[in-house]
């Protein structure tokens, strides 16, 4: 009960984020946004619609449907995550795109193969592991850019050259994808040591619901951090002079500085 509590609240938050930010994308006409915000909404309904096809529905069409939405939509959120990663972070740098490129081939060789097998595939196998790895190394990139920003910002905020909010949503991005590489390491480990998937264990299901939890606090706390939040990083923006942060979720400075490609 308290896993599915969990995952459902997790869900509505990370659709909530990944809406916010498209809609913004959609005024602004930037990349990076629709890219970020495009590949949170993906992953959250792709594992609502996996999970259903699994566990609600008996099988059949409606399951099978359910099942290949799940899949293409948790396969689109890889490619989306990883250009919006380099758009932001590394713009000019030739390895991020070939990161970039060569994550979203590694998804398309995952996703071609698991419709060719079928949703057997789904079952732990070479193909669990394929798409971990490659969620792992994506998570991981995005927590490095975002832990190694967010100390830059609270440098520069000690100098009053920066918010103190501004550089702890960098890090709170950091702490959101940091959760969903340790549920990529688990969901390996489990299928490698235990022969099946961590969710079908109470206790595994138990943590990998609090870790979507806690992934999707993250994201909002990041991108549209609760007035609260917002208050607590103005009271701390640093010497007299230093730029204050904006009012509660704006669209603005706040959050326009997390798409402005970083150089």
């Amino acid at each position: 009960m308290v896993a599915t509590l969990c995952f459902a609240v997790s869900v509505i938050l990370a659709c909530y984020v990944g809406a916010r930010i498209v809609r913004v994308g959609l005024r602004t006409r930037q990349a990076s946004e629709l890219t970020v915000g495009g590949s949170t909404l993906c992953l959250a309904l792709g594992q609502v619609s996996l999970l259903a096809a699994r566990e609600w529905l008996a099988p059949g069409g409606v399951a099978l449907g359910l099942w290949i939405l799940g899949f293409t939509l948790v396969a689109l959120s890889v490619p989306l995550l990883a250009i919006g990663i380099r758009r932001i972070f590394r713009p000019d740098a030739s390895w991020a795109a070939g990161l970039a490129a060569a994550l979203s081939v590694a998804t398309a060789v995952w996703y071609g193969a698991t419709l060719w097998l079928g949703p057997e595939a789904a079952r732990p196998t070479l193909l669990l592991v394929w798409i971990e790895v490659v969620r792992i190394a994506l998570f991981s990139w995005t927590a490095f850019e975002s832990f190694r920003y967010g100390v830059l910002m609270r440098r520069r905020a000690r100098l009053g050259l920066a918010q103190h909010s501004m550089a702890s949503r960098f890090l709170w991005w950091g702490l959101a994808t940091s959760c969903q590489c340790i549920d990529s390491a688990t969901g390996i480990l489990s299928a490698a040591f235990l022969g099946q998937s961590m969710l079908q264990l109470p206790l595994g299901l138990f943590a990998a619901s609090s870790l979507a939890l806690l992934a999707s606090l993250s994201l909002w706390f990041a991108f549209f951090p609760p007035r609260l939040l917002t208050r607590f990083g103005s009271n701390r923006s640093g010497p007299p002079g230093a730029p204050r942060a904006p009012a509660h979720g704006s669209v603005g400075s706040a959050n326009r500085i997390l798409w402005e490609p970083i150089r």
